[in-house]
């Protein structure tokens, strides 16, 4: 929508703006305008992710998993899903992810060196 904002009110052409029904959370409701869209859009309109390819996704929050979820719907073999905290892993799992890899060694790696 060309915004990137957080605020109560705000000015917005009318083709940006999406009916939801009043029983949505908006805590929950606003992920679809960004994070959904951003991560299934990058996925099938930008890097052009092909069948059975074999996919990483790096942070696994509401942009990776629905990059996960893109990645399931143009039906990948192997998502790897990379992130520093092992919390995240089983609902990347739910959204489609096969592999879990843990960096948080990779992190305190690099701060033990400064």
């Amino acid at each position: 929508m060309g915004t990137s904002t957080f605020f109560n009110f705000i000015v917005v052409p009318e083709i940006a703006l999406t009916k939801i029904r009043n029983v949505a959370p908006f805590d929950k409701a606003c992920y679809i305008g960004c994070d959904v869209t951003t991560g299934i859009d990058a996925v099938v309109f930008t890097a052009k992710v092909e069948a059975g390819a074999n996919v990483a996704v790096f942070g696994l929050k509401g942009i990776g998993l629905n990059v996960i979820q893109g990645t399931r719907m143009v039906s990948t073999d192997r998502i790897i899903g990379i992130n520093i905290s092992p919390e995240r892993e089983p609902l990347s799992r739910e959204f489609g992810m096969t592999d879990f890899l843990n960096m948080r060694w990779l992190v305190s790696l690099t701060l033990s060196y400064k």
